[in-house]
């Protein structure tokens, strides 16, 4: 896929890592303080995490958005996801970029794991405010 861009966000990067970045084809964003507009104009969100704990907030935040997620296996792990269901999964650097090739290929499987995983999430992580005015006690 010649002409799609990747786009990196993210704290503590400095300028030696934003120029390796740009040399690797990457569009570094910095740490931005919302992402919905990079979300706007995103296809699809990946997460190529390998490491750390808790729930995986990259993931859910791609749902919110109404986007298609790649992920790696840690990525994923406690989300309940199901794989070709609500997100695709890869844990080389070929099984994500393929995955990534796939979603751009095919909207409608796009469409469909963006609706499957926004379906996840409403249900297991977003909680409504109690019946009132406003929610407001």
């Amino acid at each position: 896929m010649p002409d799609a861009e990747i786009a990196v966000a993210g704290h503590g990067t400095t300028a030696r890592l934003t120029e390796a970045l740009a040399r690797a084809g990457l569009r570094h964003l910095g740490a931005p303080e919302s992402l919905a507009e990079a979300y706007a104009g995103a296809c699809l969100a990946i997460a190529p995490l390998r490491g750390g704990s808790g729930t995986k907030f990259k993931v859910l935040e791609a749902w919110l958005h109404g986007r298609p997620v790649v992920v790696t296996g840690h990525a994923c792990r406690g989300l309940g996801a199901v794989p070709d269901h609500h997100l695709l999964h890869a844990d080389s650097a070929y099984g994500l970029a393929a995955a990534c090739g796939q979603l751009l290929g095919d909207p409608a499987l796009a469409s469909r794991l963006a609706a499957n995983g926004q379906a996840l999430l409403l249900e297991r992580f977003l909680v409504a405010p109690p019946a009132g005015e406003n929610g407001r006690a």
